[in-house]
């Protein structure tokens, strides 16, 4: 029987981020930009919630009509 072994890395030693993230950041959230999310039931709640951690706003519109 195989076992499935699970490696824990540290997210300081795997990423390597960006310099410029906080100045991109900074003038996404100025801007604060209306984000038409779609996605199945299950990720809309997950989609919005990332969506807003960024800045912006999410429409989670399904209808064509609501989408203008």
């Amino acid at each position: 029987m195989k076992t499935n072994k699970v490696k824990t890395i540290r997210a300081a030693e795997s990423v390597k981020l960006d310099p410029d993230i906080g100045t991109i950041l900074g003038q996404l959230r100025a801007r604060a930009p209306l984000v038409h999310c779609l996605g199945n039931s299950p990720a809309k709640a997950l989609m919005a919630n990332a969506v807003l951690a960024l800045g912006a706003s999410p429409a989670m519109v399904a209808d064509t009509e609501e989408v203008a």
